[in-house]
């Protein structure tokens, strides 16, 4: 699961290198993800957005949600670094 801080640092991450992304870039980081949910979604099922909305707007997360928090923040930086060439090295890579 991951830890909080690790939580902390990957959407720290993502948000400055989302300020150095234009806005086309950004569309095409959007692009990129909606594959990957589009993906996901054709081979296990959908994604339940509804419980994905409540765990964007919750305060608190748990050990689970973090997880997943931090799974989907990797993917955020994934998707910029591809699309901006723009590089960062995360620490927990080992993981």
């Amino acid at each position: 699961m991951a830890e909080p801080n690790s939580l902390q640092t990957y959407m720290q991450v993502a948000d400055e290198l989302i300020a150095r992304t234009s806005k086309e870039q950004l569309a095409d980081v959007a692009r990129i993800l909606a594959i990957n949910l589009g993906y996901y979604s054709e081979r296990y099922g959908e994604v339940p957005q509804e419980e994905l909305m409540e765990l964007v707007r919750t305060e608190t997360l748990n050990d689970e949600h973090a997880g997943l928090t931090a799974a989907g923040m990797k993917n955020l930086i994934a998707a910029v670094m591809e699309v901006t060439g723009l590089h960062y090295t995360l620490d927990d890579e080992s993981s």
